[in-house]
């Protein structure tokens, strides 16, 4: 099976098994014994609020007195450096080689640190662009992709594991897969656990087998 769609793919969770790392990150970023009730608190918020990394960052530093700027990218610079680490989604790499249209990257990440952890783990894939979040947010991501690649919004899959990924595919009336794992935990959408789930459901519904994406 080959998938000939533009296919715009979150990395952190979605590519990767990393929720784990980041939900850890936030300990030993603030390095505080004391202050693990309060940020565990924050975190077990985020996941029933959807809060993305940011809002968790802003939360804690807001509460620990801590500047906010500083937090980020000392957050950011400590999970890139152990996402290596990180396992491969099950399947995604036959995933990868099934797509044959382009193939997209629209993360949270920013962009510099994002594109060396996509070169050291996706070392033999090509990916036609990868955007990281900068000032901006997945719609905003997703606009400039849009733009940039001059594709059709309605021709696009988006695949991610948040709740900032989800919307991002609402916004434009893309379709969309939920990995599982994420904050979309909370919600009732269909969530996939691989790849090769993934692909049977997309294979099912481009027999004509379902009428649309569950």
């Amino acid at each position: 099976m080959t998938i000939d769609f533009p296919i715009v793919f979150d990395f952190d969770g979605t590519m990767i098994h990393s929720n784990e790392l980041k939900e850890v990150t936030y300990f030993d970023v603030v390095g505080d014994v004391s202050a693990e009730q309060i940020i565990s608190e924050i975190i077990e918020m985020g996941k029933v609020s959807y809060w993305d990394r940011y809002i968790i960052l802003q939360k804690i530093s807001a509460t620990l007195n801590l500047n906010y700027k500083n937090l980020v990218q000392n957050y950011n610079k400590l999970l890139q450096s152990n996402l290596i680490k990180c396992e491969k989604r099950k399947g995604i790499d036959q995933f990868l080689l099934a797509c044959t249209g382009l193939k997209v990257i629209n993360s949270a990440t920013p962009s510099a640190e994002l594109k060396k952890s996509v070169k050291k783990i996706f070392s033999r894939q090509k990916f036609d662009l990868i955007v990281g979040d900068g000032a901006a947010r997945k719609i905003k991501n997703l606009e400039f992709i849009i733009k940039k690649l001059s594709v059709a919004p309605d021709s696009i899959i988006v695949i991610g594991d948040g709740k900032d990924d989800y919307d991002s595919a609402l916004h434009f009336d893309c379709m969309f897969f939920g990995i599982s794992g994420g904050t979309l935990e909370s919600s009732n959408l269909k969530l996939y656990d691989s790849y090769y789930d993934i692909s049977r459901a997309f294979a099912a519904w481009s027999r004509g087998e379902i009428d649309e994406i569950p």
